[in-house]
């Protein structure tokens, strides 16, 4: 998956192991999307709720359609 990056905390000055999360899956849960953009869960399922995010269920379960936002961003680059 990738190398894990020793993190020292802030505030506690305490070590962390924090593992890379691969974005190169199509369907990312809504935590997991979080952890890989850099943003608390909290805002992103937020965001997922009000439909700014493409989202698909699957059973009980809410993924992020990361393949759908790929294609929008590749769609976007092109246009002058």
């Amino acid at each position: 998956m990738g190398e894990v990056i020793q993190m020292a905390d802030v505030q506690g000055g305490a070590e962390r192991t924090v593992s890379p999360v691969s974005i190169s899956t199509p369907l990312l849960t809504r935590e997991a999307f979080a952890n890989a953009v850099g943003l608390p869960a909290g805002v992103i399922i937020a965001q997922c709720d009000k439909g700014y995010w493409p989202t698909m269920k699957v059973g009980k379960r809410v993924f992020v359609n990361v393949e759908l936002i790929r294609k929008r961003a590749l769609e976007q680059e092109f246009k002058v």
